[in-house]
């Protein structure tokens, strides 16, 4: 992992097995996901894995810190029989209550891959960006779709809200 504007490497990390992706959390913790886990590496040194994190048999595709480091937006990929497959979108928090990760908030689904996706500043709301050419605007605390974009020429692969 390296540090951009000093160009100095910040971590080595060993990955072990194939990790389809890692999310940089707000205090640089790292999460690395693969398949239905996720692995989080604390600034401290302490690692904390979450099996099976969305409950079902999703494969997560997307992940993305939300608010703290015991949050994430998560989107798993559910193939439900050929051509059929979904996108689902979650809110995936820590319960100290109950010392477990929890769902707390299922948004909705894309059809196609989602390429894209974006928290706004304020952590009010997510935008996510499909191949299936569409944007789609979700209000984060209510788990409710707001705004659907559609007719873009191709696959949406970047967002940023200004």
């Amino acid at each position: 992992i390296w540090q951009i504007d000093s160009l100095s490497q910040v971590a080595n990390i060993q990955l072990g097995g194939q990790k389809h992706g890692i999310a940089v959390g707000p205090q640089n913790g790292l999460a690395l996901y693969e398949d239905q886990d996720v692995e989080i590496r604390h600034n401290d040194g302490e690692v904390t894995t979450i099996k099976r994190i969305l409950n079902s048999s999703s494969r997560i595709t997307n992940l993305s810190y939300f608010q703290n480091e015991e949050a994430f937006i998560v989107i798993g990929f559910v193939h439900s029989g050929f051509p059929l497959e979904k996108y689902q979108i979650q809110r995936v928090e820590y319960q100290k209550d109950v010392a477990s990760w929890v769902v707390s908030g299922s948004f909705g689904e894309h059809q196609s891959i989602v390429r894209a996706m974006i928290l706004s500043p304020d952590n009010s709301t997510l935008a996510t960006g499909s191949e299936d050419g569409t944007i789609q605007i979700w209000n984060i605390q209510q788990a409710e779709l707001t705004l659907r974009l559609e007719g873009h020429g191709s696959f949406v692969e970047d967002l940023k809200f200004t």
